[in-house]
């Protein structure tokens, strides 16, 4: 399929625009000063392979692990385990983000019941419930240590609240509360 060049264009600050509105939605409706006032924030739309098509101005350096953590989440939640409304939440650094403080949020995009895209955010959190007050401190030897570590869950399913709490700062599995449906 061939696009001209203003068409290109027009689409490329479309997404770019798309990006920017979800940082500054972050930015407005948060309550916490490190994204009101920092804007230690990021958002981004990524194809249906999970790959940056489009990034938002506010925190460039924060992008690093998006496309690390979206290979992770496709390789999870393929196309056929997501609805149309599910957001997916992460902070595992073993998964693609960075640290413990840095959440990251996830939405498939539908389009006649066939991903076409994504859209994702990373909002820094000034704390996790660590050791630590902001989770980092010297002489801490575990990653259970910095604070609670969300594995790659659904957070909502077909836009409904997910009842689930999985907490993977708990060192073994006996401990994890199970995955229940609303």
């Amino acid at each position: 399929m061939h696009v001209d060049t203003i068409t290109m264009q027009v689409l490329r600050y479309a997404l770019s625009q798309v990006a920017d509105e979800m940082g500054y939605t972050m930015v407005r409706t948060s309550r916490s000063t490190i994204i009101k006032e920092i804007m230690d924030i990021t958002c981004a739309v990524f194809d249906e392979k999970g790959r940056t098509v489009a990034q938002a101005h506010h925190a460039p350096m924060l992008l690093t692990g998006f496309e690390i953590t979206m290979r992770e989440l496709i390789k999870k939640y393929p196309e056929s385990t997501l609805d149309d409304g599910d957001i997916i939440i992460s902070n595992d650094p073993y998964m693609g983000g960075q640290h413990i403080m840095d959440v990251q949020t996830f939405a498939p995009v539908f389009l006649k019941g066939k991903i076409i895209g994504w859209v994702g955010s990373i909002a820094h959190h000034s704390d996790m419930g660590g050791a630590a007050p902001g989770g980092v401190a010297g002489g801490m030897t575990e990653i259970f240590m910095e604070g609670i570590r969300l594995p790659m869950v659904k957070l909502y399913r077909k836009a409904r609240k997910a009842r689930r709490s999985s907490l993977s700062s708990k060192r073994t599995s006996e401990y994890q509360i199970k995955p229940s449906v609303i």
